[in-house]
């Protein structure tokens, strides 16, 4: 693809007159008497701006129109360079001015006057020629404009599937017809944006691969098989694998292989090299016994045929109709008032797509803000035809054409905030947050009078994420490199291109092979941090940002940026720094520095960054204490501190008139003197001290931070308490204290309108009869979060300007009513525009007193497919339960206090495959339910399965109407608690086959008043090795099983109190006993293998007829005090091999005799235990 670079000059102009209209007004500036200079060149700026437009369109095919804008967009950076440079001579001049003498002052005026008048003249120079291109001016308007975050939401996937649903069919019955022993290859190819990555992504979520481990890579263009083969071991294992030899790799892939079922998704193939294809599929070779199926997605035909076992699959064009209903999706198009006339051009504009989803939704989102004669201009525009894009026969021409177009549409702010984003690799995860303040660092967005800097780089976020030009991110990462709680961006390889091309030449990537233009660099991505930057660059002053990539074993260089005089932006998070280079304190422009894990305990260089806005030293657990002048930093606004401290920090205690102390072990006054510089940073906005073990306090100078907005505490598991003065701070709005275990509650602040304390928030009815402080959340996106008080909210605006469907950082979410106060809505409305984001995980529902669900929740797994606990609790009203089968994740499921739910049946699973993954179900104060029917038919078929077909944990607690039929379910462990119909209500004629009978091995009985012997249950149980019985009345007798009371492995009556022994116990074959009763009731069991006898107050010596117990292996006596001695004939235990003897002191005094050793002397002694009290 030709560059387009000129089309990024009106953005770098508008930044350089933004900076010369605030300079003007500047003290200094009059001072030096710069004001006219100044004002000379905003004016000459403002004239060229107006003909930008024009100039850019034409730069696409004309070279002099791309040369004069290039040499534009070089001046426009130079004159912000200027600038900074000024505003650093001004303030260190005013220093001067009151410290040393005022001539000190004049040197540096008169270089800077000598600077501005050549830039001054060069750029009038420059401006003057742009009357020989007769460019003509722009008549739009330069407002700022900024759209609803509402706008970009759930449609973006939506888009891309439509149409692919049969694409997806067809690729099901592929597989389904050629999956066998081994491995099978099917690879998907098509041009770029055609939605290959998408039909592979549902293809790996379908059920018929729920019994698969499931493995997401992404290849690229950087073909690298330790890293795929790595991958592959990372997802299946659940960790991080990081083996660097490929024979190695290649032995564990074998061994991890075999005998399972693999589905490996290799997205974006583009090697073409036979050698290396071959040693691919060699890895992928699995054995007999496993079923591998690998799906590759590639733009070229020729690599898919190369690759494949089975017929590659060509996915092909959306038809036009398709392309016209997305852009009509992405634009609202049915809300339009003026639809009728625009339906035609929209139709011209979707035959332009090419067939390319990713073209149609770009073009969809751009126009959804145009009238009527923007959209007639679009359909007319020039660029459709330029050739310069790509050859106008490819297929990838008119979706190109489609993404330049809509890029020329944008904001010129918006624009370099998109164009920066080439700095990164291709299918790279972009950490949002992250990506905001490199943006702010760079100057490229504004503080308008309307929205905060932070505020409007959300916006451009979401702008762009509607446009596609970003996507969040949702393939797994097994790097590690990003924060669990991060929200991820990436970008469309096609999207990406468009990106580089307009950066031509201001972006070098040292990766990236041909000849590469070093003069004009002013962003840098190197996979090398111990070569100096003149290595790579012509001019390394004129760097802005520096990122490096793949450099964990690669020890850091100061030499590798400190020659960029200009760095704004400075990424060390994939490097190794054993030591803190001092030359980073030469950067006095740099307003962002990421430098995350520092091994080095002297990072005292940091305080000469006194432009520094962003600064990152996370897991930095060697440095022994942050420099006590950090704290004259005054622009910084954001600083991570998380797990800076170790938990032998206490060795590294510094005390220096440049240090303060790092917390640790000291006294309770010193313990968090390491924060206490931290309180000097006046503009502070968010601070993160999570992770921080050793953190027991915090001071009370943060109290003095009032710019603070958000402090992170979670996981300072041993922080006691919090000061008074936290809680009055202004703008505080985020206070998280997640995990914060030893906190006194007692301190937290208390509820104000603007304060939100994380992860539990409890709305609060304001004096408004409209609102209530729900509202407070928009800005919140924490990892976990509690909204109680519901009832107080007051309008449905409330809860839909949240937006908390797009918070996708949160996994766990709990919603709550209070039962009993009196709602200013009812409870379906507040909940229906709650809608959780697609990427929730635990979802609890509690106080909720609607009859009905809303929607979302009926269909959940269509809107949050991720789920895997849920707990519905003290819901009343509810008479229906969703269909929670469904969720194909769900692993676990508490229901409990449904006192409207009658019966659960086929209903509740919803589809033929339900509840695949359930392992926990838990039923609770169910005191209406009446029936369960554990098995369901769904479809034609109409076959009956268990309902949860991998059940292992069964709780049912207080459910005293519940009967179960026509068969137990299946599970592991089962525990029945005051809900004697479970145990009794079985009706003989049930007849339970081999594959319906449950394979429960634990029975815990508890508070059951049903006699023992009409415990039908038992019958239903073929095989039960453990049964624990607790609380119970009557058990003289077991119930006619039929079969020899053996199959019970162990039986542990625990709560027989005083009454006569069942005789059972007399007669009892089964190898295993536990009694929990007083002596008279201990019987002759000769077979048994196991006795314990525990909490027997009443027992004073154990019986002689205990040396009959031949077959006795394992002897367990527990709290028994009283019992002085064993019995003497107990040297007759020949088979005795284990003695455990817990909480009885004057048996252990025995034991220690030397006689009492000999009768004990076949009793292995490492198995020998003695203990008076617990561990």
């Amino acid at each position: 693809m030709a560059v387009v670079g000129g089309m990024l000059a009106s953005a770098a102009l508008r930044v350089a007159t933004q900076k010369l209209a605030s300079a003007m007004g500047d003290r200094a500036v009059l001072q030096w008497n710069l004001d006219r200079d100044l004002e000379g060149m905003k004016t000459t700026l403002e004239s060229v701006a107006a003909v930008l437009e024009d100039a850019e369109r034409r730069s696409i095919r004309d070279a002099a129109a791309r040369l004069w804008l290039k040499r534009l967009k070089a001046a426009a950076y130079d004159i912000s360079d200027l600038l900074d440079e000024f505003h650093a001579q001004a303030e260190r001049a005013s220093w001067k001015m009151t410290v040393l003498m005022p001539y000190r002052t004049i040197i540096p005026k008169i270089t800077m006057a000598n600077k501005m008048k050549v830039l001054r003249e060069e750029l009038n120079e420059i401006t003057n020629q742009h009357q020989n291109f007769r460019f003509m001016p722009d008549n739009t308007s330069n407002q700022q404009h900024v759209t609803d975050k509402r706008a970009t939401s759930s449609k973006v996937e939506e888009a891309l599937i439509l149409g692919r649903n049969q694409d997806k069919q067809k690729i099901m019955a592929l597989l389904s017809d050629n999956i066998t022993q081994g491995t099978t290859i099917l690879p998907i190819y098509g041009i770029g944006g055609i939605g290959k990555t998408t039909l592979a992504k549902m293809v790996l979520n379908d059920n018929q691969f729920k019994d698969y481990s499931r493995v997401w890579v992404y290849v690229s263009q950087m073909f690298d098989l330790n890293k795929i083969g790595n991958s592959i071991i990372s997802e299946v294992l659940n960790c991080e694998s990081q083996i660097t030899e490929p024979d190695r790799i290649n032995r564990c892939l074998d061994e991890l292989l075999a005998g399972r079922k693999v589905l490996i998704i290799l997205d974006d193939m583009w090697e073409n090299d036979q050698f290396e294809l071959d040693k691919l599929m060699l890895m992928l070779n699995a054995g007999k016994g496993s079923k591998v199926t690998v799906i590759i997605t590639t733009r070229d035909e020729e690599i898919a045929k190369k690759v494949c076992t089975i017929e590659p699959y060509k996915l092909g064009l959306l038809t036009d109709d398709m392309c016209w209903t997305v852009i009509k999706q992405k634009c609202n198009f049915e809300a339009r008032i003026d639809k009728e006339l625009l339906e035609d051009i929209g139709r011209d504009i979707s035959m332009k797509c090419g067939g390319v989803p990713l073209a149609a939704q770009a073009l969809g989102y751009m126009l959804q803000s145009m009238k009527f004669d923007e959209w007639v201009s679009v359909r007319n525009s020039d660029i459709w035809t330029e050739p310069t894009l790509a050859d106008t026969t490819s297929p990838h021409h008119k979706v190109l054409a489609s993404l330049l177009l809509s890029y020329s549409n944008l904001l010129p702010d918006l624009r370099l905030c998109f164009v920066y984003c080439a700095i990164f690799p291709k299918g790279h995860k972009l950490v949002k947050v992250d990506l905001i303040h490199q943006w702010i660092a760079l100057g490229f967005v504004e503080r308008s009078n309307l929205f905060s800097t932070r505020k409007l780089s959300e916006n451009y976020v979401s702008q762009l994420v509607g446009m596609s030009f970003l996507q969040h991110s949702r393939s797994p990462s097994s790097s590690g490199l990003h924060g669990e709680d991060a929200t991820l961006l990436t970008m469309h390889d096609l999207v990406h291109d468009v990106a580089r091309s307009i950066m031509a030449d201001e972006l070098l990537d040292s990766s990236t092979k041909g000849k590469i233009q070093r003069t004009s660099c002013r962003y840098a991505l190197l996979r090398d941090c111990s070569k100096p930057l003149k290595l790579f660059v012509t001019f390394p002053s004129q760097i802005r940002a520096l990122h490096f990539l793949d450099c964990g074993n690669i020890k850091l260089h100061g030499a590798a940026f400190s020659s960029a005089k200009w760095l704004r932006v400075l990424d060390l998070s994939a490097c190794s720094i054993k030591n803190f280079p001092s030359s980073i304190g030469q950067l006095k422009h740099l307003r962002y520095l990421n430098a995350p894990g520092i091994q080095d305990r002297n990072i005292l260089s940091i305080v000469k960054l006194s432009k520094l806005y962003f600064l990152n030293l996370s897991g930095s657990a060697r440095v022994t204490a942050l420099p006590k002048s950090i704290g004259e930093i005054e622009g910084l606004v954001h600083l991570d501190l998380s797990g800076c401290i170790s938990k032998d920090c206490e060795k590294f205690w510094v005390i220096s008139p440049n240090y303060d102390t790092i917390f640790g072990s000291a006294p309770t006054d010193q313990s968090c003197r390491f924060i206490e510089c931290v309180g000097t940073l006046c503009n502070l906005e968010h601070l993160d001290l999570s992770k921080n073990n050793s953190l027991n306090s915090v001071p009370e100078s943060l109290g003095r931070l009032r710019m603070l907005h958000t402090i992170n505490l979670s996981g300072c598991c041993n922080l006691m308490q919090l000061p008074k003065c936290i809680g009055e701070i202004d703008n505080l709005k985020f206070l998280t204290v997640t995990d914060c275990r030893a906190l006194d509650k007692s301190t937290l602040p208390s509820f104000s309108n603007n304060l939100i304390l994380l992860p539990h928030f409890v709305v609060q009815a304001s004096d408004s009869e409209s609102s209530s402080n729900i509202g407070l959340l928009q800005d919140a996106n924490p990892t976990e979060l509690k909204i109680s008080s519901l009832e107080n909210v007051k309008s449905a605006e409330e809860t839909l300007g949240i937006k908390l469907s797009e918070k996708r950082r949160i996994s766990k979410l709990i919603f709550q009513w209070s039962t009993s106060a009196k709602r200013f809505m009812e409870d379906i409305d507040v909940l229906r525009d709650l809608l959780p984001p697609s990427t929730l995980q635990h979802f609890d529902l509690q106080g909720y007193k609607s009859i009905n669900f809303p929607g979302w929740l009926m269909n959940i797994s269509h809107y949050v497919p991720n789920i895997v606990k849920i707990k519905l609790e003290d819901l009343p009203m509810c008479n229906i339960l969703p269909a929670l089968g469904q969720l194909q994740n769900l692993q676990e499921l508490f229901l409990g206090t449904m006192s409207s739910i009658i019966k659960i049946d086929g209903d509740f699973c919803g589809c033929a495959r339900a509840f695949p993954q359930l392992v926990k179900f838990t039923l609770y104060y169910m005191k209406s339910l009446e029936e369960w029917t554990t098995t369901y038919s769904y479809g034609e078929d109409s076959v009956n399965k268990m309902m949860f077909p991998k059940l292992q944990q069964l709780e049912i607690r207080n459910c005293p109407k519940l009967k179960l039929k026509p068969c137990p379910p299946k599970t592991v462990d089962w525990k029945i608690e005051s809900s004697d119909n479970v145990i009794s209500s079985w009706g003989a004629g049930c007849t339970i086959t081999s594959s319906s009978s449950s394979p429960v091995t634990n029975l815990e009985v508890d508070s059951c008043k049903v006699p023992l012997c009409q415990w039908r249950l038992l019958q239903r149980l073929p095989v039960l090795p453990f049964l624990c019985i607790n609380r119970c009345n009557d058990l003289t007798s077991l119930p006619d099983m039929n079969r020899d009371p053996s199959t019970i492995e162990l039986l542990s009556p625990q709560d027989i109190s005083d009454r006569e022994a069942p005789k059972y116990l007399c007669e009892l074959t089964s190898r295993k006993l536990k009694v929990n009763v007083s002596q008279e009731f201990i019987r002759r069991p000769i077979s048994l293998q196991t006795l314990r006898l525990s909490n027997c107050a009443s027992i004073t010596s154990l019986p002689q007829w205990l040396g009959d117990l031949s077959s006795l292996e394992k002897l367990e006596i527990f709290n028994c005090g009283g019992i002085k001695s064993l019995p003497q004939n107990i040297e007759k235990f020949n088979n005795l091999k284990y003695l455990h003897i817990f909480g009885c002191p004057r048996l252990k005094v025995w034991c220690q005799y030397k006689e009492h050793k000999m009768w004990l002397r076949h009793v292995e002694k490492t198995n020998l235990i003695f203990q008076t009290e617990a561990d």
